[in-house]
């Protein structure tokens, strides 16, 4: 598994622990904007040249001068200390907040010769999302999921016949794309991003294949054959997860995305609340998790929310002083589980009237899509002597049946310790929904486009 990149130190992503790992003091110092095996690629906080060290053996490879604008991701055609290595920079060109336009460049590296004194260009600024070598190609994304592709004699060519990148309107600021190799074949991942008032937080996630250079028909992906993908501005990459692992966080068919240093500042600019540092995502069962190391049991993450097909729609949080316990519990539930609206309570007398009936309605998602087709329906009813009393016991009953349903959603979450349903109700696990055409799901492509953007 990846470890995160700290200053001084690094973080295990599966179970939280901090390594010592005794590096330069101008080392320690930098930013770390890209790895290969265990080469990092670091860039000095203020200003110096970029240079490549071997975490381990200490060697260091020194990249031509920085440019003025920030550098922010380095990718490698192969390890550095080999006899012939192509290094490919992205550069951020302006400082607005709502278009970003970057620039590639790139250097080579030869074993025994002296390394140039300053980076070539190679095309000029526009909408990139990521670079990432492939087939020993220098594969470039856009903002609209056109890749495009580099030979080595692009590279060679004079700076006035390099590429001159084809327009791309960005219909949408907060969208990220990000390339993954797996098996051979390259992947896309999506990110949508919604700004509110208070925060930013995750709306729309999407994994696609790519078919030849232009992403006209991905073949949309929910499945990593036994791995799991790690998302970052500076790093990407898909990792085997062993058997052994199973019971741990980092789990396979999950994508986890790590928000460096330059999302948490960039939003702290903005006077938002930054993300979590670690966010989970499983193309399974659509849940999308925000973790935080616990302060309770050191070395392990803490599960601080969960949402089942994220989107900008949800419930929201309840007026908590007005509902009991059980009813805030149900309502936390349904929100994890994707709910569009919120539990409905119905209040009746018996004609007795000796007892209350109450009875509670909830509606939860069982695909992406938005509409009635696609909904579980259940309703609960319970008497008791008071309505107070029956709508607790009411909720409390749909609480526990959702929790046996769902497992493999709320097992995992800030209301693990509900307990299971134990009555006539077929407390099977809810099993992934398989959509006739998923591309018109939403995170199909025609509409993960459509909520991105």
């Amino acid at each position: 598994m990846p470890w995160l990149v700290a200053p001084g130190h690094y973080v295990s992503l599966h179970d939280a622990a901090i390594y010592r790992v005794p590096l330069p003091e101008d080392a320690a110092a930098a930013i770390c904007r890209g790895s290969f095996g265990d080469w990092l690629a670091l860039v000095p906080p203020v200003s110096g040249r970029p240079f490549l060290l071997n975490a381990f053996t200490k060697e260091r490879i020194k990249l031509p001068r920085r440019t003025k604008e920030p550098m922010n991701k380095f990718v490698m055609s192969s390890a550095p200390d080999a006899k012939a290595c192509t290094v490919a920079a992205i550069v951020e060109i302006g400082n607005s907040p709502y278009i970003r336009r970057f620039k590639i460049v790139f250097c080579h590296l030869r074993r025994g010769r002296r390394q140039g004194r300053s980076w070539e260009i190679l095309t000029k600024a526009f909408q990139l999302q990521d670079i990432i070598f492939f087939e020993g190609k220098l594969h470039a994304l856009d903002i609209q999921a056109r890749l495009h592709v580099f030979e080595e004699e692009d590279l060679q060519q004079r700076p006035d016949q390099r590429w001159n990148m084809p327009s791309a309107e960005q219909r949408f600021f907060d969208v990220t794309l990000h390339l993954v190799v797996l098996h051979g074949r390259l992947h896309v991942v999506g990110r949508g991003l919604r700004t509110t008032r208070w925060t930013h937080f995750t709306n729309a996630i999407g994994v696609f294949t790519l078919v030849g250079e232009m992403a006209k028909s991905p073949a949309v992906v929910k499945d990593f054959d036994g791995h799991a993908f790690f998302v970052s501005d500076a790093c990407c990459d898909a990792f085997a997860v062993e058997a052994a692992a199973s019971g741990r966080r980092i789990r396979e068919n999950q994508i986890y995305f790590v928000d460096d240093e330059k999302n948490v500042a960039l939003l702290t600019a903005r006077g938002r609340r930054p993300f979590q540092m670690l966010q989970s995502y499983d193309v399974r069962n659509s849940c999308l998790r925000a973790y935080v190391p616990s302060t309770a049991v050191v070395g392990t993450w803490r599960c601080v929310t969960a949402q089942r097909f994220p989107h900008s729609s949800t419930i929201g949080p309840p007026l908590r002083e007005s509902l009991s316990e059980a009813e805030l519990l149900l309502w936390d539930v349904a929100n994890c589980l994707g709910a569009w609206g919120q539990p409905s309570y119905t209040t009746r007398e018996q004609e007795d009237g000796a007892r209350v009936a109450v009875t509670v309605r909830i509606w939860v998602p069982k695909t992406s899509k938005m509409s009635v087709e696609e909904e579980h329906y259940w309703r609960f009813t319970k008497y008791r002597k008071s309505a107070k009393k029956a709508k607790q016991a009411a909720a409390h009953e749909a609480v526990t049946f959702l929790r046996s349903r769902f497992r493999s959603i709320l097992d995992d979450s800030p209301w693990s310790s509900v307990p299971h349903y134990h009555s006539h109700v077929d407390e099977e696990e809810e099993a992934p929904e398989e959509d006739s055409d998923d591309r018109d799901g939403l995170f199909g492509y025609k509409y993960w486009q459509r909520d991105l953007y």
